[in-house]
């Protein structure tokens, strides 16, 4: 059990990393056992977020220390906030492709980049490719437009030459 002065400071470095942190999501963990919540924090770890288990009256705390109020319905039960520190987009994938295998892992809502999502919302999210992947899709996507236009422009180069002798 913390005493007080341990929640206070518990709180007050919390309420620093979400506010430094790119967003953070949180879930319900209830049934995992250590095994699973280890791995999870070293898959999370290798993303640079941090995962923590925490009492929802010190995690309300360090909300509305930073202004955010809206999540005040999601911190019933067990709670763990995932707090992405550079890139929340890594952690929220992480925590998706951990939950199909762990059905004991639920999110609750999440909040990045100033935004709150729903739970169904960054189970969506979850869903969607990297940054990278993204990156590497539209690379592709307008390699085959550039590949159509060069084939276009060679056949009008053809058909004057053919026209001209």
């Amino acid at each position: 059990m913390l005493k007080k002065a341990e929640k206070i400071e518990v709180t007050k470095i919390l309420t620093q990393e979400i506010a430094e942190a790119d967003g953070f999501v949180v879930c319900s963990f209830q049934g995992l056992n250590v095994a699973d919540m280890n791995g999870l924090r070293r898959e999370l770890f290798a993303e640079n977020a941090k995962i923590q288990v925490i009492k929802n009256r010190l995690l309300k705390h360090a909300l509305h220390e930073n202004k955010i109020t809206s999540m005040d319905e999601y911190l019933k039960e067990s709670t763990m906030i995932v707090i992405g520190k550079e890139d929340a987009m890594v952690a929220i994938r992480v925590l998706g492709k951990f939950a199909k295998t762990h059905e004991k892992l639920a999110f609750k809502a999440g909040f990045v980049a100033k935004t709150e999502y729903s739970k169904e919302e960054i189970t969506e999210i979850s869903k969607m490719p990297g940054r990278i992947e993204l990156i590497a899709m539209i690379a592709g996507g307008m390699n085959s437009v550039l590949s159509i236009f060069n084939g276009t422009l060679e056949a009008l180069a053809n058909k004057k030459e053919q026209e001209g002798a």
